[in-house]
């Protein structure tokens, strides 16, 4: 019974200790699980300080960057404020340059202009050193026509408009025609031509006066016999001149003139000629010898028409000229 006792005490007292170590170990776990958890929330603590500090850093960052993007976007408003400016200068510029450009034209122009009225007045003191008196010119002439030859291109062509505008000029100058042409073109083939130029110019007007219509014929049979286009305006100049005058020398010479370009012209041209109004009579004579000299120069025989209109016409066409269909020369050629 003891024993029992002694054992049941026994296994209490075991149990006891089982009991006493459970707890003892509950409790150092409970006090291992507390270190654990304090460690923890004071790591959380700490991580939780550091991420504060991160984000304070961060945001003292952003605080730079927010300045710094501040700071940029006032050096670009400056630098479009730069641009605006320079824009806007260089319109000034531009507008400064087309004005001075303008100015410069103005200048080129105003020059030209003083060019061409120095131009005009030498030309017209040249034309008023000819007096046209007397069959020959006078030693003060020979002086202006020696001037007129040493001018420039643009001093003799100017002579030359001035002279074939002026009715007056062109009338008192006629007997002056074959020296102030020579010294307006000397041997110049260029200004040959280019004094051509102008003579048909002048010769296609239909307000001409007779003074110039004379003056583009005189002056154009000086230059006649290798150009049929203007040899033809010159035959109209001399028709023209011939039916604004009544002056029987005129007449007469005017149709010596004619007959002189019928040697160079074209069969169908001088049949146009002799179809005219006013190729009647010594005119006619004048132009049928001149057309028996260019047969032979063309055909190498020469034919005789005594002065016979209708023996002219048989012949030409004979050379299949349609006589009768020819244009009558206009007064104006209307090329």
């Amino acid at each position: 019974m003891a024993k029992e006792l002694a054992d049941t005490q026994s296994k209490k007292a075991a149990t006891f200790r089982r009991m006493l170590i459970v707890a003892g170990l509950s409790t150092l776990v409970a006090v291992v699980l507390a270190v654990v958890a304090l460690f923890a929330r004071s790591e959380a603590k700490f991580q939780e300080g550091k991420t504060l500090s991160a984000l304070a850093d961060l945001e003292f960052e952003k605080g730079r960057v927010d300045q710094a993007l501040a700071a940029v976007e006032v050096e670009k408003k400056n630098v479009d404020q730069a641009l605006t400016d320079l824009q806007f200068e260089k319109g000034r510029v531009d507008q400064a340059l087309a004005d001075v450009e303008v100015e410069k034209q103005n200048v080129v122009d105003a020059l030209a202009k003083l060019e061409i009225e120095a131009t005009e007045s030498k030309a017209a003191a040249l034309i008023a050193g000819l007096s046209g008196t007397g069959e020959y010119p006078t030693t003060n002439e020979y002086e202006s026509l020696r001037l007129l030859a040493e001018s420039d291109q643009e001093t003799r062509l100017a002579f030359m408009k001035q002279l074939l505008t002026s009715a007056g000029k062109a009338e008192r100058l006629r007997p002056r025609y074959p020296y102030l042409l020579h010294a307006v073109i000397g041997l110049d083939l260029q200004a040959r031509d280019r004094i051509k130029v102008l003579l048909s110019e002048h010769g296609r007007v239909p307000a001409n006066s007779k003074a110039i219509y004379v003056a583009v014929a005189e002056l154009g049979l000086l230059l006649s016999g290798d150009d049929a286009p203007f040899d033809k305006m010159v035959a109209m100049s001399f028709l023209a001149a011939m039916e604004k005058t009544t002056d029987s020398y005129a007449m007469s010479f005017l149709g010596s003139a004619l007959g002189a370009l019928a040697v160079r012209m074209e069969f169908e041209d001088t049949s146009s000629i002799l179809k005219s109004i006013v190729c009647v009579g010594d005119t006619r004579e004048k132009v049928l010898a001149g057309l028996e000299k260019k047969t032979e120069v063309i055909t190498g025989q020469e034919q005789k028409f005594h002065g016979n209109l209708w023996k002219a016409v048989k012949w030409l066409e004979g050379q299949g000229i349609d006589v009768k269909n020819v244009p009558r020369f206009p007064i104006i050629i209307a090329e």
